[in-house]
């Protein structure tokens, strides 16, 4: 179990943590239940739990935050409805468990009044069915604290590096999410050859917007196109991301990828019907018509189907390799950085770590040509297992053995040196260099943990220094102590000089902004460091102490020429760095 990484912090968060943390009990002795027994209500609140909560939460378990099992022995129903609707109002209105939250997580969750108290109470019917079936007793740090003990994280704690990032504001989206968050913003683009200085933005709600700041203008919207079109439940479903095509300006193709309620489609990774499968992943052409501004529809063509068993960790990562010129191998080659659907976490852990499985992987493929199995793409030649494995096996695969390579990038002017950000479940957030063919582990390694997939427990550690000749060890890490989901930055080579080939990249929930000189070859995981920022007040600060309610929900863009951008869901806000103050 661990903490949210890019994903929701629904009511649960607050069970877990929302209890006098020192108290336990050492004889099995609940008091009666408040809460309703009934095997529907019972089975409704499980289905809940699975999709909103499972993949940050356990009931017996807690690798960097509180267990959930008996948590609703030891506070009483209305205060727990009364702090999952409006956390931030108790902390305003002094209530000493609230405060000592803030105070002692630095992150308090965002209210979630809009889910309703019915499904509220669903959810923990369930988890008050289960503690007392399994007479669990309200652990706060759950039944395997060993597991710090046994870690040795280099370069931890984080502390600051004395420098700043000075930044200027350039637009704040419009509110469009129904949660805490003013808009669920992606990725920002720059198409290639646009003469204009206009940047594109994707809201996961099903929009994207042209950005001439601080102008900000709807340019399309999904629901116009696709039925099917769902944006829940899940914090990363909807439209997950875009990308231009290289020669966008001649030919004018922009590739999308969304998620849809299972239909009558089977997909292209089809698997037992007996598994779950709750979402399908889809990534579609779509081909503008010569009035690129207005972003009108000429063509449109489904590329690939993916089904997932989860609502996390999908298809949030689609980009073209920026530094390959006509002539290179990945010139017009498309990556998809595809996580493993939440498999793991709903116990099929068979549907990733498997070459005969997309799920968990990035792949590399060709949009535009046609030996695919589904005929709608082309399988490039120099892909690493075009001519290995089993007729089952995808030889789209490029890399392997992710749970969400949430973020793609390469070094500037080096078309073979690309990195990716894989956000972890037990305990480590890492940044790997990506090598074809490369093994990275999960679900049976994270960081050096070595991990039972079927249980999800840690088996035993891997000494930094000690060869793992099968799978990759990241370039860098953070432990859950420092941050809970990592978000992949860019290389900088903007306007602030000073900050020229550092890797700026951060931490999705508390907005913590790193910094790192990419080298590689170093047998022990790369110290990081932590950036301040300036704002255009020249206020000198930290985005959690400027927005200190809720998740900040911290994302990175890039132009053409460079310049960084750091956005956040919570204000719906994108700002252009302008200068690295050491």
């Amino acid at each position: 179990m661990r903490l949210p990484p890019p994903r929701v912090w629904l009511c649960v968060w607050a069970l877990a943590i929302a209890v006098d943390l020192f108290a336990k009990t050492e004889v099995f002795d609940p008091p009666d239940t408040n809460y309703s027994q009934e095997p529907l209500v019972i089975e409704r609140g499980r289905e809940n739990y699975r999709q909103h909560c499972r993949t940050c939460h356990e009931l017996q378990d807690s690798s960097s935050g509180p267990t959930l099992g008996g948590v609703t022995f030891e506070r009483d129903r209305e205060w727990l409805l009364n702090f999952i609707r409006a956390p931030h109002e108790m902390v305003a209105k002094g209530d000493p468990i609230a405060v000592d939250l803030l105070e002692r997580y630095k992150v308090l969750m965002p209210g979630f009044a809009h889910l309703g108290d019915e499904a509220l109470g669903e959810i923990l019917a369930a988890i008050d069915e289960y503690s007392r079936r399994r007479k669990l007793t309200y652990i706060p740090e759950g039944r395997t604290p060993h597991l710090w003990a046994m870690l040795e994280t280099p370069g931890e704690p984080i502390t600051t590096t004395g420098s700043a990032l000075r930044f200027e504001e350039v637009a704040t989206l419009p509110k469009t999410a129904t949660t805490h968050s003013q808009v669920r913003l992606g990725n920002l683009r720059q198409p290639p050859g646009d003469p204009t200085n206009a940047l594109f933005i994707n809201d996961h709600d099903g929009f994207i917007y042209r950005v001439d700041s601080p102008a900000v203008t709807e340019v399309f919207r999904i629901r116009d196109h696709v039925p099917e079109f769902t944006p829940s439940p899940g914090l990363a479903s909807g439209l997950g991301s875009f990308t231009f095509h290289p020669e966008f300006a001649e030919n004018g193709l922009v590739y999308i990828t969304h998620t849809e309620s299972l239909t009558d489609e089977s997909g292209d990774n089809p698997y037992d019907s007996n598994l779950l499968r709750r979402l399908q992943w889809v990534l579609t052409e779509i081909q503008l018509t010569p009035d690129k501004v207005r972003w009108e529809v000429e063509q449109w063509r489904e590329v690939l189907r993916i089904n997932v068993p989860h609502t996390s960790h999908g298809l949030q990562e689609i980009t073209f390799n920026p530094w390959a010129q006509p002539g290179h191998s990945d010139y017009g080659m498309l990556f998809l950085g595809m996580g493993d659907g939440g498999s793991s976490e709903v116990d099929l852990p068979q549907l990733c770590h498997s070459k005969a499985s997309p799920l968990g992987t990035i792949m590399r493929i060709d949009p535009r040509g046609s030996n695919s199995r589904n005929g709608q793409y082309g399988i490039p030649f120099d892909n690493p297992f075009v001519n290995e494995g089993a007729p089952e096996d995808w030889p789209e695969i490029y890399a392997w053995g992710f749970r969400n390579p949430h973020r793609l990038t390469w070094q500037p002017h080096d078309p073979d040196h690309m990195l990716a950000t894989d956000i972890g479940y037990r305990a480590f957030e890492e940044i790997n260099v990506i090598k074809p063919g490369q093994d990275y582990g999960w679900n049976v390694r994270e960081g050096n943990l070595v991990i039972d997939p079927a249980r999800l427990h840690e088996e035993s550690v891997i000494p930094w220094d000690q060869p793992d000749p099968e799978y990759a060890k990241p370039l860098a890490v953070y432990s859950h102590r420092e941050g809970f989901a990592v978000i992949g930055g860019h290389i900088y080579r903007g306007r602030a000089e000073a900050l020229t080939g550092r890797y700026v990249f951060g931490d999705i929930i508390t907005g913590r902004i790193f910094v790192l000189d990419p080298q590689s070859g170093a047998s022990r995981p790369l110290e990081i460091g932590e950036l301040e920022l300036i704002d255009p007040d020249g206020k000198r600060g930290t985005l959690r102490g400027w927005m200190p309610n809720g998740r900040i929900d911290l994302r990175f863009g890039e132009d053409r020429r460079g310049d960084l951008y750091i956005m956040t869901k919570l204000d719906g806000k994108i700002r252009r760095v302008t200068e690295f103050v050491p």
